[in-house]
């Protein structure tokens, strides 16, 4: 960075304009390094992991609470050499947790981690772009004091969204349809969105409303045009006003000022800071009279937001934001558009924006919205023009007269709860939303490059370039497996286990994942989102290798979504998902696709005696192979267990892979049994930082032992092997090392 910005700085100054160009992609390159280095947190040292630290520090944000806990960020204000933000957890802190306050807390903190897999939210990107140096809980204590109670911004928001809540919830539950939007009323003041339920986020993702229920820049832009319009009338009503400053000047500012305060109200999320921020270059635009087009505008407000912030193009909003803005400019600057009738251009611009942002929503999220033309083209108006308004004016009139806010607020839940129900019977349709591959998506946005080249390209170079682009979308699509190879995708879940097998034409999946409440759900979080990432839009079949939670959690989110031919589930499984027909694993069960075998190697059909084992020793082990390469799938299986597989099968439980028996726990692994199976890699599915020290000391070295090599999900992130029906396999695909990013440095890369 310090060699690069003279450099950059030199080109910038050149005369000719490709140097320019140049010269500011340059300084950009080196002001990005340069900012993480002035602006980053310190991050949590390796030896204060896993400690108890008692610290005094003070809540940040708004506590999101639930029944088991509440989180929030923890600003340390005074410990023991070392102070930044954390995110904390709080089980049953017995007292309501407000924004403001200042505790001294005995706290347990690791470095920030989370899940690494294909088409995966990246949670380090999340917290390293919020500043958070680390994560952790509150260790239940003597000692724990509430200190003082500090007036800051969240303390005020917090105060609006419970007063809010109160007065739009009724007492009792006769109308719950109108008691459901209360959450979603709240978002759009305060941005608060702890109150949202996940079943309304799937409905407004399904129906690509998911933007008007946070604060953005839809909502930055209608509070702007609405004081702007409002101050610019008062203004012209006095003479020696307009003879001050013109009323257009002074309307700017007031419209400004009010948006600000309204991105306040969301607590300056980053969103909204990044609407401010281009809202306030389009204002000083117009305010200096400078000719300046919109595009040249718009690539000023880019320059603002990354000088400012450039840790802004981690999110997916900030890329969405401004290639909506520029699909608006390009559609209102087309002549022909410019002649159309008032309504058709609203129709049609809705539509261009649908088209425009496909890709990048593919992209990002893995899914399309088909209906959302259709929805926003009702939504927007009915969302901006009538209830933000009304639900500002609520806001405002909530405590100097609590009765006429009580009148707007119900005004505003009746006009929320109508688009509402469209809003759910749309989402509820199965043509609701398609999804595409990443790399599918990745070449669908290549190709629409490649088409507007073609349109509205200038020179003789655009033939060429048009072609490249479409070659590149071409290039992006994904390899098919060949008939008899498999592959094998163990999925970093945390404490759990899901992994993915795929043949040419088919795939099935083995165990799910942890749920811990709604919120926390991995088959949502990562299951999900890795299926639609592939290209997967059916489970050919779903084994559920036994009951516990870190293997089962996530079975509702999936079966609810993806199309599941066929269940199977360990003997005296209570799961029962509605509409399927479990069966019961069976030693014996066999089955081919496309030239890869699939059996079933325990439990035993034992009749009743197999019900007397543990759930552990009941689980459905599962071996995959083909004539050259095998992969054993074991559940929670227990030295029992591998002593009965054994000797049943001995030397026939050679396999190329096996997943750790019980996650590595110190009752699976015996050495009876690994005489037997004798792995070329062992894959650990266990959380970092774990609780139960999974794996064991004892286990790792029973592993290394045999030689095999140990990958472990915490540490590698997903773990991928492909099995070629007819050649040697390829070493294993390792997510976290091949997606390294500079923020990942702050992760547990190594296990402690």
């Amino acid at each position: 960075s310090a060699l690069l910005l003279p450099v950059a700085v030199a080109l910038a100054l050149s005369g000719g304009r490709l140097l320019r160009a140049g010269g500011f992609f340059a300084l950009g390159l080196a002001w990005l390094p340069l900012y993480t280095h002035l602006f980053a947190p310190e991050p949590l040292p390796r030896e204060l992991e896993g400690r108890e630290l008692t610290v005094v520090g003070m809540i940040e944000s708004i506590p999101q609470n639930n029944p088991r806990r509440s989180r929030f960020d923890f600003v340390i204000l005074q410990s023991d050499g070392w102070r930044a933000k954390t995110r904390l957890s709080w089980y049953r802190p017995g007292q309501k947790l407000r924004a403001g306050q200042v505790w001294r807390l005995t706290i347990k903190l690791k470095r920030p981690h989370g899940f690494a897999n294909p088409g995966g939210f990246d949670y380090e990107a999340w917290l390293f772009a919020r500043k958070i140096a680390a994560t952790g809980y509150v260790v239940s204590k003597h000692g724990t004091r509430l200190l003082e109670q500090r007036r800051a911004l969240n303390t005020f928001r917090q105060q609006l969204s419970e007063g809010l809540l109160a007065r739009m919830r009724p007492h009792t539950h006769s109308d719950t349809r109108h008691n459901e939007v209360a959450g979603l009323l709240v978002a759009l003041v305060t941005g608060d969105r702890q109150y949202i339920r996940q079943d309304q986020w799937r409905a407004l993702m399904r129906t690509g409303t998911i933007h008007l229920m946070a604060i953005s820049g839809l909502h930055i832009g209608l509070i702007f045009m609405l004081f702007y319009a409002a101050a610019k009338r008062l203004w012209r009503l006095s003479a020696n006003l307009c003879v001050y400053r013109p009323a257009q000047d002074a309307a700017l500012w007031f419209g400004l000022a009010a948006a600000a305060l309204y991105a306040a109200l969301a607590g300056f999320s980053i969103p909204t800071q990044r609407a401010l921020i281009m809202l306030t270059v389009v204002v000083l635009v117009l305010w200096s009279r400078r000719a300046t087009s919109p595009f040249a505008a718009l690539a000023a407000a880019l320059a603002a937001v990354l000088l400012l912030d450039p840790l802004s193009v981690l999110s997916a909003g900030f890329w969405l934001s401004f290639a909506a803005v520029a699909i608006i400019l390009m559609f209102i600057t087309d002549t022909a558009a410019g002649r159309m009738p008032r309504m058709r251009r609203l129709v049609s611009v809705q539509f261009a924006l649908a088209i425009g942002l496909m890709p990048l929503t593919l992209i990002f999220f893995h899914q399309f919205s088909l209906v959302s033309p259709v929805v926003n083209l009702i939504a927007v108006p009915w969302v901006g023009l009538a209830v933000v308004p009304l639900l500002v004016l609520g806001a405002a009139l909530l405590y100097p007269w609590p009765a006429a806010a009580a009148v707007v607020l119900a005004a505003t839940q009746y006009l929320m709860q109508y688009l509402w129900a469209l809003i759910e019977f749309t989402a509820a349709t199965d043509v609701a939303v398609a999804h595409l591959s990443r790399g599918a998506a990745l070449g669908l946005l290549l190709a629409l490059f490649g088409a507007m080249v073609l349109i509205k390209g200038v020179g003789k170079y655009k033939t060429a370039a048009a072609i490249f682009f479409i070659a590149a979308a071409v290039l992006a699509l994904p390899e098919r497996l060949r008939h008899g190879d498999f592959q094998v995708d163990f999925l970093d879940v945390g404490q759990g286990l899901a992994v993915v097998v795929r043949t040419a034409n088919h795939t099935l999946l083995y165990d799910v994942g942890f749920r811990a409440g709604e919120d926390f759900d991995v088959g949502r979080l990562v299951v999900m989102p890795y299926l639609w990432h592939q290209g997967i839009t059916r489970v050919h079949h779903l084994i559920l290798s036994h009951d516990d939670s870190d293997h089962v959690g996530g079975y509702e989110s999936v079966t609810a979504e993806f199309p599941v031919e066929r269940l199977s589930v360990m003997p005296g499984s209570s799961l029962r998902p509605p509409g399927l027909e479990a069966k019961t694993c069976q030693a014996g069960q066999h089955w081919r696709w496309d030239g890869v075998d699939f059996r079933v190697l325990y439990p035993p059909n034992s009749g009743a005696a197999v019900l007397r084992r543990s759930k552990n020793n009941r689980s459905c082990v599962l071996r995959v192979g083909n004539r050259r390469h095998s992969v054993l799938l074991t559940g929670d299986i227990e030295r029992h267990a591998e002593r009965e597989l054994a000797a049943r099968y001995g030397r026939a439980l050679k396999a190329d892979v096996v997943s750790a028996p019980h996650h590595g726990s110190a009752t699976s692994s015996s050495r009876l049994w690994l005489d037997f199976v004798r792995p070329a890699y062992v894959v650990y599915s266990a959380g970092y930082r774990n609780r139960f020290g999974f794996p064991a000391l004892e286990v790792r070295a029973r592993y290394q032992a045999t030689g095999a090599q140990e990958l472990d999900n915490a540490r590698v992130g997903m773990a991928r092997f492909v099995f070629p029906a007819d050649a040697p396999a390829a070493p294993p695909y390792r997510y976290r090392e091949a997606n390294r990013r500079f923020w990942h440095a702050w992760g547990g890369s190594a296990r402690q």
